[in-house]
C-alpha cells in the first residue's frame, strides 16, 4: 500500500517547526559562544545539526513540489515553496532573500547571488 505523503497544510507546519528549530539553534549557537571563550570548538557540532535541519527541509520542499506541483502557476509555486523558505521567494529556479542581502541559499545549501 503507498503511503499518502503530506497534504499542503502539513508540509507548512512541518516547515514552519523546522524553520523555527534552525532559528533557536542559532540562537543558542551565539548565547553560548558569547558566554564561554571555549565553545568555539563546539560551535561545530550545532553547525552540524544546523545543516542537517537545511537539507531535510530542502529534501522536504522537493517532495512538496513532488506531490503538490503547482505547474506553470506561479503564485502557488511561491506559496508552496514559502512553507519551507518563509522570508524569501523563488525566481527563475533560484532562492533570493527579501531583504536586500548579498545572496541566499539555494537547493541543498548552494549559494545563489542575486
Amino acid at each position: 500500500m503507498k503511503k499518502p505523503g503530506l497534504t499542503c497544510e502539513q508540509h507548512k507546519r512541518l516547515g514552519a517547526e523546522l524553520y523555527e528549530m534552525k532559528i533557536q539553534l542559532q540562537r543558542i549557537s551565539i548565547y553560548l559562544g558569547s558566554n564561554y571563550p571555549f565553545y568555539k570548538l563546539r560551535k561545530i557540532k550545532i553547525d552540524q545539526v544546523i545543516e542537517g535541519i537545511d537539507q531535510l527541509r530542502s529534501e522536504c520542499e522537493e517532495l512538496l513540489f513532488r506531490d503538490h506541483n503547482p505547474c506553470d502557476n506561479y503564485d502557488e509555486a511561491q506559496r508552496l515553496f514559502k512553507s519551507y523558505y518563509p522570508g524569501q521567494t523563488f525566481e527563475e529556479g533560484k532562492i533570493i532573500p527579501l531583504s536586500r542581502g548579498k545572496g541566499g541559499h539555494g537547493r541543498r545549501g548552494k549559494m545563489v547571488s542575486k
